[in-house]
């Protein structure tokens, strides 16, 4: 292959590069209790004892010791749940000594099964390592439990009357928002989306709440983030304190509730949206970038994409120019993209390619022309990604005009491979 078809190679693995989006939350979807109950033939709290590995391609077992059962029926005080674990840097799901809630299934009857453990009742968790809920130490296990208990119950059909179903469940979203279990808080959380109505029925108890649990540090940013998420969703309004108090959190639980507050109406000021963007963590940073484009536009970001001592801030910056589309955003993308750090060149060069057009198309040209040596077949290789009329002036002005033969060469014959 050419030297000129490897360059466009690499240039075309960096504008193919899917870009990851600003302050995302990767994590997986929980699932809800109510729905594991409904997949479970069986639910119990236990205590978990005897955890092991049986083969060296990661099958393990626990015992549990019921202590109750919310759902099915189980005629002994154990139960031995399995567990294929095929990452083994993976923390198995079941432990021992660890009290919780156990969602289970009949365990596929598998070769492997078969041969290594003996015959009789096995079980794993529903919706794999989600199925086992951990629950508090000490007092809080017994209110946490009793929660789940309700949820059982409801599911058993113990409320008849819709309305009556539709309090309890409303009554249950709160409760376990006001739990000491990151796990119980995220089910609420999750639920407070199928609540009708809730702007203009939202009790002084249910807002003290909310307002308490966007106030802790205890929970995962995951859930954080999804709690103010749901208040922007769910347009409450009463939250806007709590959510202007949310300073000193997680940087993406600090960024979701500045848009939150955007959404509902309470513009953040202008100096509060900059000083996200001078926090010294490069994460707050980094999640800042999205507010400061709306906020002042793509120019705001130059001085992060040209000389941040973080690396991923600066990456980061030149992504989010990239997706503006904006113009504005070529010079200084022009700038990052004759750096030598080689990740900025190709973090600029898909920031290019994506806002597209003669502006662009101007911009690598005059790279081609003025940019240090290494950068200009670069940039030469861009403008043909960009689809340039081989006609086109600016292409004929590098094949007539350039000092380097080998460009001339580059605009003059493209891509070619060698015989």
């Amino acid at each position: 292959m050419s030297k000129h078809l490897a360059l466009l190679c690499c240039v075309w693995a960096a504008v193919g590069v899917a870009r990851p989006a600003l302050g995302s939350d990767a994590g997986a979807s929980v699932p809800r209790i109510a729905a594991m109950l409904r997949t479970a033939s069986l639910a119990v709290a236990a205590t978990t004892s005897k955890a092991q590995e049986h083969t060296d391609e990661g099958l393990r077992s626990a015992t549990l010791s019921i202590g109750r059962v919310l759902k099915g029926t189980h005629d002994t005080p154990t139960a031995t749940v399995v567990e294929s674990r095929e990452f083994p840097s993976v923390p198995p799901v079941l432990q021992n000594d660890r009290h919780g809630v156990a969602f289970l299934v009949r365990a596929k009857a598998t070769q492997q099964l078969r041969r290594t453990l003996p015959r009789g009742s096995l079980y794993q968790t529903a919706h794999g390592r989600w199925g086992w809920l951990e629950l508090s130490e000490g007092d809080p296990a017994q209110a946490e439990l009793a929660l789940i208990e309700r949820w059982a119950a409801l599911a058993r059909g113990a409320f008849r009357e819709p309305e009556t179903q539709q309090t309890e469940i409303r009554s249950l979203v709160f409760a376990e928002i006001a739990s000491a279990n990151p796990r119980l808080v995220e089910d609420g959380v999750q639920g407070i989306a199928n609540l009708s109505d809730l702007q203009d029925t939202l009790s002084s108890q249910e807002s003290r709440t909310l307002s308490t649990a966007l106030g802790r540090r205890d929970l995962p940013p995951r859930v954080s983030e999804r709690l103010v998420r749901a208040i922007e969703s769910a347009r409450l309004h009463s939250q806007l304190p709590a959510l202007r108090a949310i300073a000193d959190h997680d940087p993406r639980v600090v960024s979701a509730a500045f848009r939150a507050r955007r959404s509902l109406g309470d513009i953040p000021d202008a100096k509060e949206v900059d000083g996200l963007g001078r926090d010294p963590d490069p994460q707050q940073r980094v999640s800042a970038i999205p507010l400061l484009v709306e906020t002042f536009g793509v120019e705001r970001l130059r001085e992060m994409a040209i000389s941040d001592p973080d690396l991923a801030v600066r990456e980061a910056a030149i992504e989010a120019m990239g997706a503006s589309g904006d113009p504005d955003a070529l010079p200084t993308l022009g700038e990052t993209f004759v750096l030598p750090d080689r990740t900025l060149r190709q973090k600029s060069s898909q920031a290019i390619y994506e806002i597209g057009g003669s502006p662009a198309a101007d911009l690598l040209v005059g790279i081609v022309f003025d940019g240090p040596e290494d950068a200009q077949r670069h940039a030469l290789v861009l403008l043909f990604s960009l689809g340039l009329d081989p006609l086109d002036p600016r292409l004929a002005r590098v094949r007539e005009e350039h000092p380097d033969a080998a460009v001339r060469d580059l605009a003059l014959h493209g891509f070619e491979l060698d015989h």
